[in-house]
C-alpha cells in the first residue's frame, strides 16, 4: 500500500482509515453512483392513512441491512394501520417473524425489472440499511439509497451517507434514526410519509432530478479521471 500512487475510497471513513496506516497521497472519496437508465422513475403511493405498503430491496441477505431491527420494531407497533413489508432479493424466510396481527411480511424472491417496478409503484416508503453499526461503520454510499432516490420513493435508515447527507435538499427526503439496534419509531415514520404523500409528484420528481445531479455515474467516472490526471 505504501508503494501506491494514490487512494480512492468509497467513504470519507475508508481514506481516513487508511491513511492513519499507510503513507498514500493523493487521495480521493469517490462514492456509489446509479444511472437513471437502470432504473424506471417509478414514483410512490401517498399513504392512506390505513395501509402502508413498505419495501426493501436488496440482493441477498446480510445483518448489517437491519432487517430484525425494522421487525422486531413492527412487532412492537400498536397501531390500527395494516403495514406490508415486500422484500425483494434472495432472503431466508426463517430470519424475520411477525408476531402482530397487523404486520405483514412478503417476500417476492428475485424479480426481473418489469415486476421490480410493479412492486415499487405500490409501495408508499422504502427500507434503507438500519444496522450498519453491526460492521462497525458509520458512513457509507449503499447501491440501494441510490436505487430509491432514482425510482423516487422517499426512505428511512441509519448511517451517514457521503453523498446524501451533504446535501440538504437531498436529506429531506430520508428520515434518519441512530446507527444502534435501537426501536424504530413507526410513530415518526408515519408523520414522515405523511408528509412526503402530501406533495407526492414533486417529491419522486425532485428526487429523480437529484440521483441525475449528485448520484449519477457520469459524473463519478468523471471523478476517477482527474483523480487519474493529479
Amino acid at each position: 500500500m505504501n508503494s501506491s500512487k494514490g487512494i480512492i475510497g468509497l467513504t470519507t471513513d475508508i481514506i481516513d482509515n487508511l491513511a492513519a496506516n499507510f503513507v498514500v497521497t493523493p487521495k480521493k472519496v469517490i462514492t456509489n453512483g446509479v444511472s437513471e437508465k437502470s432504473y424506471a422513475f417509478t414514483k410512490f403511493k401517498p399513504f392512506d392513512g390505513n395501509n402502508l405498503e413498505l419495501i426493501f430491496s436488496g440482493s441477498s441477505y446480510l445483518e448489517w441491512h437491519g432487517l430484525e431491527r425494522l421487525t422486531d420494531s413492527l412487532n412492537k407497533l400498536r397501531t390500527h394501520i395494516k403495514i406490508n413489508l415486500n422484500i425483494v432479493g434472495t432472503f431466508p424466510t426463517n430470519k424475520l417473524r411477525s408476531t402482530n396481527a397487523n404486520f405483514n411480511i412478503i417476500y417476492h424472491g428475485l424479480l426481473d425489472c418489469k415486476k421490480s417496478e410493479k412492486i415499487f409503484r405500490n409501495c408508499n416508503l422504502a427500507i434503507g440499511t438500519l444496522a450498519l453499526y453491526t460492521k462497525g461503520m458509520q458512513e457509507a454510499s449503499p447501491l440501494k439509497s441510490r436505487e430509491y432516490f432514482c425510482r423516487g420513493i422517499p426512505f428511512i435508515k441509519a448511517y451517514y451517507d457521503t453523498d446524501i447527507d451533504k446535501y440538504a435538499e437531498m436529506k429531506q427526503f430520508c428520515l434518519d434514526f441512530p446507527d444502534n439496534n435501537s426501536e424504530i419509531d413507526f410513530n415518526q415514520v408515519i408523520e414522515f410519509i405523511k408528509d412526503m404523500s402530501s406533495q407526492t409528484y414533486d417529491v419522486a420528481l425532485r428526487m429523480r432530478e437529484l440521483a441525475i445531479e449528485k448520484l449519477n455515474w457520469t459524473i463519478k467516472v468523471k471523478e476517477y479521471f482527474d483523480f487519474l490526471e493529479i
